[in-house]
């Protein structure tokens, strides 16, 4: 099942009302290593031989997903440095949590 666009939005909407630290558990979300595995496999496979139907509706989906994925990370880390957190580690891949300045 895919997301709307009217469903990513009120979770993105709804991201302003989460604690810090809610926040930066968003912030780490990553799609399943075996979701990430089989779009690598169906691009692939799209490039040398295509795909049928089926998997031309998984891939789409997975890309979907992955797309909802990078939209919510991205707006909780903007909310989070808005709120003054150090976000230096967390974009450079060292997800360590920072306190924001003075606490």
């Amino acid at each position: 099942m895919g997301y709307t666009e009217e469903e990513i939005a009120a979770e993105i909407s709804n991201l302003e009302l989460l604690a810090d630290d809610a926040l930066w558990n968003v912030a780490q979300t990553r799609m399943p290593p075996s979701d990430s595995e089989r779009t690598e496999e169906l691009h692939r496979k799209k490039r040398v031989t295509g795909l049928p139907e089926s998997e031309a509706q998984e891939l789409a989906r997975l890309e979907q997903q992955y797309e909802r994925v990078i939209l919510v990370r991205c707006h909780s880390t903007s909310l989070l440095a808005k709120r003054r957190h150090d976000m230096h580690n967390l974009i450079s891949g060292d997800e360590t949590r920072r306190s924001a300045p003075g606490g």
